[in-house]
Parts: structure tokens; C-alpha cells; sequence
């Protein structure tokens, strides 16, 4: 057997600095007349309105994964000569994934079973004490689908309170070649009881993110998982090596319940700057804050309320608030984006890993399955090794997940969570500006090379010429709006432009320099890439190109000729992939993007400099 030695990054659980923004998913960022609701928590608070029309992405049985056999086969070799075998090998060996054939399924029809509660389940959700009415769990979409798919059928189903690890259990039968006859395909889908599913949260059309084709495996409970807006769900069997694990790990949490009385955790955290991660926090009462009312009942536990009860300790933790992104991935989630003194910035922040210890080695690229017939842990495994490669070869899964932990709901205490301070740069091919790099030269999308060093000038405006609200543009950023002679609309003196820097085209931002930031609100610890909130559907306003939309053909040519900066970067792949895990391209169209992205940059607008120089962070800056 080979060593899959693709390397992985930690990502999205918290991924890096938090948004202030908002989307197009109904949510009112009317800053409260008094200050934010949650200000003592949160750099940037919102009144949540969930998503209306949900849509998941539902697939049936155990995925096909044809390049991770290739992969741990003899027949796998370095085809490509990078040192490693990865899926570029498998393409050239002309291995392909199949694709996967998902059934969008629309909460409104979701909506509408539980209200009927046709199989007696709950109405509404299952887990009323969990979930608000209008919103449910996973477990509440397999209802749906096994109530309207004749090849999928409950055996039996034991409701939580009945099961030892208050969780609705349940066997399923499936028709797997749909002949209509449930008893001729096989031990694993008849009468089964070790289905569960696996899950991949929202990446939009970054395609470098596609992640683990068939998605990640998680030891949470399936009803108290709740089913989010672009969700893809995928309801298969595992062997029995995973139900056993499984079972044996929510033992463990019912009996740290019952032994403490209430949930008491402890926190880690690996700041970059030590070696080994140390414990930020111990022995916590971790209470409820209800930062999810859109989601969850009142008293409902989830993991953003560790870093809350912590904070209400004295601790130094803030969390902040990720929209839909411009990429399209739909998040709207808080996150932690300041720890012990250290705020995220930009392409490197804090990503989270939370659970039992035992469960850190349980996900990987040799998993070896060291427990006995409960799951324990143990010195020779008692299953068979292929089981143990066909569930557990994943890079993500277990306690770590790509899953915002103000969703993640904590019914009983996990042993121990820990931040980590990660950089995605490499990962992901990003240019390194961050907001803190003055003096260095960019290359702008025309070809000017131009040094950005206005950063936050802003602050030392001459006090005699700094703008009030007696300026007929108060509160709009674009002076070129009326100071642009080339447009015919010229009050006023024309713009500068700043040649000392590079320029050769008057900035707006440039202005504030002498005038001051015209109004512009503070900002809320960002610094750098506001396009990934601000680039959403609802932008603001008198911004000129900043936050603009545009074709881009020439990202195809970057990555097919450009393979150390989009194909590789520093050994780690970040070529796009297809949902199936195939090597991939963008369209030949090109993408959507805009003016500021991780492509260009505004000439204009530059951001993160006419963003940082009027929009201050204050407190919050690093």
C-alpha cells in the first residue's frame, strides 16, 4: 500500500478574519442606536433572519472514490515528478471520480412533511427542544427523503429519549440497483444499522475548496446537526467500525455530563508563538447565550458559547460575523477572530479543532482503528484494515470539521477545544498584502507598478481643511463623483494625484490624506480583503469600483501557465477541483470577479489602502 501523502491545510471552522458585512440572506445590519446588542462579545453584531429558501444537496449510499484507490494501490506512482502522488497523478494515470448525481431538495417541501409529520417523527423537526419551528436537523432531511424515495425505507426507529445516547437511532434497507426487491443488495443495505452521513458546508464556486469529494464524517448526532442553507448531504452506510466509535464517544460526553452536572471544558490554544498549544482555559461553565435565536431554542448550547462564557470570565476572545462571501459561499456565522492578544489578519487566523483528545490521530492518511468491538481504545484493532481506510482516510472528519461552531450544538460536554493560529497563504496561492505592508509595489491590472504607502493617513489630516457635514459630499466616498473635470462635473478643485506613490490617475482615498474620512464609520478589526464580504449583493454605496463585478478571462491563462503561483503553491495544491474531487478548471468564460480580488486590484479603490485609510480600526488595529 502507498502513502497518500497530499498534503492538507486547516480551514473555514474559523477561518481568519471576521466580516461586519452583510449578504443578500435577509440580515439588517441597522447599527442599534445604543451600540450592538452583543458588543461585549462581538466586533460586529447583526439581527439574524435566516435564509428563506434553503437548498440541500442530497446523494444516497457510499461514494465511489476511484482516485483514492488508485492512490492506495501498487499501481500508484509520481506521474507528474512534484515528489508526491496526489490526484494530478491519477488524471494523468487517467483515473477519473464518477460524477455525483446530488437531488436538490428545497426546505419548503421540507417544511411542509414535518408539518404533515407523515411517519410521526415530530412535527416541525424531531428535536423541538432543539430546533425553532421552521428550522431542523439532518436527521429531519433523511425523513423527508426516505418518505419520498421508494429505494429508501426505515426498518425501525428508536426516538431520542428511548436511546442510551439520546440521539434518534434507527436501520435502514435500501434498493440500491432498484429492482424493487430490498433483500438482494447486500449486507450493507439490508436492514442496516450503521448509515449516517457525511457533510460539505457551502464553498461557492471557489473551487479550490472543494475538499473531500464525498464530504466530511462527524461524530455529532445526525438530529442535532442542523441542515443549513446550501448544505450537501450524502446518507450512506459505514462499516461497523465507525458506529462503535461512534457510539463509544457519546458515552463518553453523557458521562462527563452526569459526573460534572454541567458542561465544564477546557480551551487551548496554539498561538504561533510557543511550540505546544497551552491551556488558555480550564475548567469552564460553559452557559448558553442564545446568539442563534434564528436556529435554536433558548438554552441551547453551541460551541461559539464556550469563547462567550469565557469572555464573561475575563478572557480575551472576540468573535466577529462571516456573510455570504463573493464567492458565493453562504456562511453567515460568527467566528473567533481574536485570541489571547492575537486578532486574525487577512490570509491567517484562528481555526478550531474541538472534542475528545483520544479522536486526534482517529482521521488521516494511514488510520489504523487501535480499538476493541466498543470502540475503545486499544492495542491491535478488531477490524478489518480496509473498513478502517474506507472511513477514516480523510484528511477532515471527527474534531475536525468544517463547521462554524455557532451551529455546532454541544448537548454534552466535549472534552477540550483548541484555536489554532494558522496561515492559508501557501494553501491557497494568495498574495501576501495585508494592510501592514507599506512601501511595498503592486502590479495594478493595466500594467502600472505603483507604491502604496497612504495606509491610514488619514489620521494625521490638517485639522483646518478636514471636511464636515456642510460638504454637499458628506458620507460618499467617491470625490470623484463630483471633482472629475474628464465626466463634466467639476465642483470645486480638481483631484490630486498621488505621483509620489506611483500613481498616474486621481484616488478618492487619496484625498482624506488632507481632508479626513469624510464620515466614513469606523472599522471593526479587518485589514485587509474586504471584497470577500463587501463584494456580496449588497455593497456600499459612492464606492466607485471597489466593489465592482467583472468577466475575467485571464485567470484561465494564470493557472495553466502560471503553475507556481495557481497550480502549486509551496507544495500544497490549490489547483480548482469538480465537486466529484477531479482536477478542474475554471470556465474557459472566464469567472466572475471583481475589481479588488484576489486577480486585480482597483486602481481607484485600492483595497485594502482606500479601505484601511478612511475606515479606521481603532482599538482593533494590530
Amino acid at each position: 500500500m502507498k502513502l497518500n501523502v497530499i498534503t492538507t491545510t486547516l480551514a473555514l471552522s474559523f477561518l481568519l478574519v471576521g466580516c461586519g458585512s452583510d449578504s443578500n440572506d435577509k440580515v439588517d445590519l441597522t447599527e442599534p442606536e445604543q451600540g450592538y446588542k452583543n458588543d461585549k462579545y462581538v466586533v460586529m453584531d447583526v439581527n439574524h433572519q435566516p435564509v428563506a429558501d434553503k437548498i440541500h444537496y442530497v446523494a444516497l449510499g457510499r461514494f465511489d472514490d476511484k482516485i483514492k484507490t488508485w492512490m492506495n494501490s501498487d499501481q500508484a506512482e509520481d506521474l507528474d515528478g512534484d515528489g508526491r502522488i496526489s490526484f494530478y497523478d491519477a488524471q494523468k494515470a487517467g483515473v477519473e471520480n464518477p460524477p455525483i448525481d446530488y437531488l436538490e431538495v428545497n426546505s419548503s417541501d421540507v417544511v411542509a412533511f414535518l408539518t404533515e409529520n407523515p411517519d410521526g417523527y415530530g412535527q416541525h423537526t424531531s428535536r423541538p427542544d432543539i430546533f425553532v419551528e421552521g428550522q431542523y436537523s439532518v436527521f429531519d432531511v433523511l425523513r423527508y427523503v426516505v418518505h419520498s424515495d421508494p429505494q429508501l425505507k426505515f426498518d425501525s426507529v428508536t426516538p431520542a429519549e428511548e436511546s442510551p445516547y439520546n440521539t434518534f437511532e434507527f436501520s435502514i434497507s435500501y434498493d440500491a440497483n432498484n429492482d424493487g426487491d430490498f433483500t438482494n443488495d447486500g449486507d450493507e443495505f439490508v436492514n442496516s444499522p450503521n448509515w449516517f452521513f457525511r457533510f460539505k458546508t457551502s464553498a461557492g464556486d471557489f473551487q479550490r475548496a472543494t475538499g473531500e469529494p464525498n464530504g466530511e464524517a462527524t461524530y455529532n448526532r445526525m438530529d442535532e446537526m442542523w441542515a443549513q442553507h446550501d448544505l450537501a448531504i450524502r446518507f450512506q452506510p459505514f462499516h461497523e467500525v465507525t458506529t462503535v466509535r461512534r457510539q463509544h464517544l457519546w458515552e463518553k460526553e453523557m458521562a462527563r455530563l452526569d459526573e460534572n452536572g454541567q458542561v465544564i471544558s477546557e480551551i487551548l490554544v496554539l498561538d504561533g508563538n510557543t511550540p505546544y498549544p497551552y491551556p488558555y482555559v480550564q475548567n469552564l461553565k460553559v452557559t448558553a447565550h442564545n446568539l442563534r435565536p434564528d436556529v435554536f431554542q433558548p438554552g441551547v448550547i453551541t460551541g461559539i458559547d464556550w469563547f462567550m462564557s469565557a469572555i464573561d470570565e475575563g478572557y480575551d476572545f472576540k468573535l466577529s460575523y462571516w456573510p455570504t462571501l463573493d464567492t458565493g459561499a453562504s456562511v453567515n456565522s460568527y467566528s473567533v477572530n481574536h485570541v489571547n492578544g492575537i486578532t486574525s489578519s487577512v490570509g491567517e487566523g484562528w481555526v478550531n479543532i474541538m472534542g475528545e483528545k483520544e479522536v486526534a490521530t482517529d482521521y488521516g492518511p494511514l488510520p489504523a482503528c487501535l480499538w476493541d468491538k466498543e470502540g475503545k481504545t486499544a492495542s491491535v484493532s478488531a477490524f478489518p484494515a480496509e473498513d478502517c481506510i474506507d472511513d477514516f482516510q480523510y484528511a477532515f472528519g471527527g474534531n475536525k470539521l468544517h463547521l462554524m461552531t455557532d451551529v455546532w450544538v454541544m448537548s454534552y460536554p466535549k472534552e477540550y477545544g483548541m484555536l489554532v493560529y494558522a496561515n492559508h497563504y501557501n494553501a491557497w496561492g494568495m498574495e501576501e498584502y495585508n494592510g501592514n505592508d507599506l512601501g511595498k509595489e503592486y502590479e495594478f491590472s493595466n500594467g502600472l507598478v505603483a507604491n502604496l504607502e497612504t495606509l491610514n493617513s488619514a489620521k494625521d489630516a490638517n485639522s483646518d481643511a478636514m471636511l464636515t457635514e456642510s460638504h454637499y459630499g458628506w458620507g460618499k466616498a467617491d470625490c470623484m463623483l463630483c471633482h472629475n473635470p474628464e465626466d463634466g462635473h467639476m465642483n470645486g478643485a480638481p483631484l490630486p494625484v498621488n505621483t509620489n506613490d506611483g500613481f498616474d490617475i486621481p484616488q478618492p482615498y487619496f484625498c482624506s490624506t488632507c481632508h479626513g474620512t469624510n464620515g466614513a464609520s469606523e472599522g471593526h478589526g479587518a485589514t485587509a480583503r474586504c471584497f470577500w464580504c463587501h463584494s456580496s449583493s449588497k455593497t456600499p454605496e459612492f464606492h466607485g469600483d471597489a466593489f465592482s463585478k467583472r468577466t475575467v478571462p485571464s485567470i484561465i491563462d494564470a493557472i495553466n501557465e502560471e503553475k507556481d503561483i495557481f497550480f502549486y503553491n509551496n507544495g500544497s495544491p490549490v489547483m480548482p477541483r469538480d465537486s466529484a474531487g477531479n482536477p478542474n478548471s475554471y470556465p474557459d468564460k472566464g469567472i466572475i470577479s471583481g475589481a479588488n480580488s484576489d486577480w486585480s486590484m482597483s486602481q481607484t479603490f485600492p483595497d485594502p489602502y482606500s479601505c484601511m485609510t478612511c475606515h479606521d480600526n481603532g482599538s482593533f488595529d494590530k
